[in-house]
């Protein structure tokens, strides 16, 4: 299996894509993980909420962790046989010093008139940048083959 490929799936929090059926549901996909600064890293976030400001040690660690639970949802979906993942929802719970980072959506498999949607493997860098959709004009955020707005595929990378 693929991890690009994986990573592939389209991931919306709509519970359906416009413009494309649901022909199929796998099921219920979650993920989670449970990030901590330790004790370094709560001297320091505790210092910084008494003078104020930004804590990037931990915001780097949940992002990270936001990321990690987003690819093993994706990986499940995916293993599953479905192409898109529907009704995703990214929850954080604090306690202490720990964070639990969770991840859920639904496994599905989506069609359309015009095709069927294909996860697949970018041959280049280049499709993993943010670019804008042609279509709708919306943002494709980097991990995203498709644009979350209209399903139109990403523009293919301009050749060298």
């Amino acid at each position: 299996m693929s991890e690009i490929a994986s990573a592939q799936l389209l991931l919306v929090t709509t519970p359906d894509v416009s413009g494309w059926t649901i022909s199929r549901t796998y099921g219920l996909v979650t993920s989670e993980e449970a990030v901590t600064t330790g004790p370094i890293g709560d001297l320091s976030n505790s210092l910084h909420a008494i003078v104020g400001g930004n804590l990037p040690a931990a915001a780097e660690l949940i992002s990270e962790a936001k990321d990690r639970v987003l690819l093993s949802g994706r990986m499940q979906a995916f293993r599953l046989g479905a192409n898109a993942l529907v009704g995703c929802r990214i929850h954080y719970a604090i306690d202490r010093a720990i964070t639990l980072v969770s991840f859920s959506g639904t496994a599905v498999r989506i069609d359309s008139d015009h095709g069927e949607y294909l996860p697949s493997s970018p041959t280049t860098q280049e499709a993993f940048v943010e670019t804008t959709c042609e279509s709708c004009g919306l943002v494709i955020p980097w991990m995203e083959p498709n644009c979350v707005g209209c399903a139109t595929p990403r523009p293919e990378p301009a050749s060298k």
